[in-house]
């Protein structure tokens, strides 16, 4: 009798286990099939500096011409190569993906084995708080720069999800007498937008001598102050967060509840025979505007340093198409009598609900951050004429960033970036090297390697996230191409 009365108690908390599973999954599998959409939308992908993300984000001192606006309007005011050339950025993308806790190796490690205590304990460390899923989608449109001008428009997606840890102790763990699962750390947040940016470099050259002298103790050359203007036309928008949820699972009972509220404009959630259909509505949903700020300056002619807050005063006002999504289950005292008189199946057992409607107008930010970067240019005649085959220039660069808020692939941690930048065969296959540490991807590794042919340029990065080199090891991956022609 008592084994009867317990393997009936096993039965009602597996079936309450595997609805729960189910139901954060589903969740999480509704915001992921939203961002495989929004992919299938814009037909490419990422943070589309190809030559930045080879030197691992190491690009606030070296970014000219074109480049500079996604990193400091001010060094448009800076002398380059090509300074006083139009540069047309022809259509380029980047696209990344990762996670916090998994990579192949663990893959490897654990598949197949039987899992002791101690390996359920280390893969659920590795979760930690949360599994968190990041992507980031750029696509460059259309780019121009002439002079200290400069105009660009891109299509931006970026993705954050938090997975609550309980869905993976389920499945490795079962069910424990007197143990709280907790279910309020799930959360997610999809930006899809068509961000328009027109920069402009003023040069400080007509100062007050007082002012001039002190630069020249300070032998700073060239000093150049920049700003962006940014118009973002929101396409789509969707974020999520549980206020509260959680199971307790006594001796002969479990009980438990919890609520999922999803927020979203341009999205929307149909039901079919089949389940759910996600829809986006085509065309611009919501606008705002940011600001990007930034001073460069050159010292000794070689030494680049550059200060740029970007995204000041960022928010995009979604005002069409605006929907609510709630989602809930409740479980009142599930116990071994109510599973033994159970006739649907379980269904009875505890309820579920979800219903939609129709908001306001919201408002979501787009993430502030502050870039600090140093660059040192190695030119020609200092490399020396005999090895200018294997380096025809050589760049060493430093970038701090630092976000001021978390999420839309910005983070509060600091993260530090150094880069490396070399021309091999006097030039024609630019090569880069780059790590960072910090952010939060932790510690990155890239390469990049390109090609110039005259006025066109043509470049290729990898990112490697989770691990400087080991490919198994990482934790994520990010791929950037862009081209260019200077006129």
């Amino acid at each position: 009798m008592t084994q009867d009365i317990e393997n009936r108690k096993l039965k009602g908390g597996e079936k309450l286990r595997a609805d729960v599973t189910k139901w954060s999954f589903w969740l999480a599998v509704g915001m992921i099939a939203t961002v495989m959409a929004a992919g299938k939308k814009i037909e490419a992908a990422g943070g589309s500096g190809a030559r930045s993300l080879g030197m691992a984000g190491a690009y606030t001192g070296v970014a000219r011409n074109l480049d500079a606006i996604d990193w400091n309007p001010a060094n448009l005011g800076l002398p380059s190569r090509h300074f006083g050339s139009s540069i047309l950025i022809l259509p380029s993308f980047a696209l990344g993906l990762g996670n916090n806790a998994f990579c192949l190796d663990l893959y490897e490690k654990y598949n197949g084995k039987y899992l002791t205590e101690q390996d359920k304990k280390a893969i659920l460390d590795l979760i930690g708080d949360g599994l968190k899923i990041y992507t980031n989608l750029q696509y460059d449109i259309f780019g121009l720069s002439a002079w200290r001008i400069g105009f660009k428009n891109t299509i931006e997606s970026t993705f954050d999800l938090t997975l609550t840890q309980a869905p993976f102790e389920f499945a490795l763990r079962g069910t424990e007498v007197g143990k709280t699962v907790r279910l309020d750390d799930l959360g997610a947040e999809l930006c899809v937008l068509n961000r328009t940016s027109v920069s402009y470099a003023h040069p400080l050259s007509n100062i007050s001598a007082a002012l001039r002298e002190e630069l020249d103790k300070l032998e700073i050359s060239q000093l150049s102050v920049g700003l962006t203007l940014n118009y973002l036309a929101g396409l789509a928008y969707a974020s999520l967060e549980t206020p509260k949820g959680q199971i307790r699972f006594d001796k002969y009972y479990a009980h438990g509840s919890g609520e999922a509220i999803m927020r979203a404009a341009g999205v929307e959630v149909d039901s079919t025979d089949g389940g759910q259909e996600i829809k986006f509505r085509p065309g611009k949903i919501g606008s705002g505007f940011s600001l990007d700020l930034g001073v460069a300056a050159t010292v000794k002619k070689n030494l680049t340093v550059g200060l740029s807050l970007m995204n000041l005063g960022g928010e995009i006002n979604w005002e069409k198409y605006t929907r609510e999504f709630r989602f809930s289950f409740s479980a009142d005292s599930l116990n071994v009598v109510k599973v033994a008189q159970d006739t649907t199946g379980g269904d009875s057992l505890y309820t579920t609900a979800d219903s939609s409607y129709a908001i306001g107008p919201f408002r979501s930010r787009y993430p502030t951050y502050l870039n600090l970067g140093v660059a040192y240019r190695l030119n020609p005649e200092k490399i020396g004429e005999n090895i200018r085959w294997l380096a025809d220039e050589l760049v060493l660069a430093f970038n701090w960033r630092q976000g001021f808020s978390e999420g839309l692939g910005i983070s509060r941690k600091a993260r530090f970036a150094f880069g490396l930048e070399t021309g091999l065969l006097w030039g024609y296959l630019p090569f880069r090297l780059g790590m960072a540490l910090g952010g939060r991807y932790g510690v990155v590794g890239t390469y990049g390697i390109g090609l110039k042919l005259g006025a066109f340029t043509c470049d290729l990065a990898f990112e490697n996230r989770g691990h400087l080199f080991s490919s198994s090891a990482a934790k994520g991956k990010a791929v950037a191409m862009q081209c260019k022609f200077a006129f």
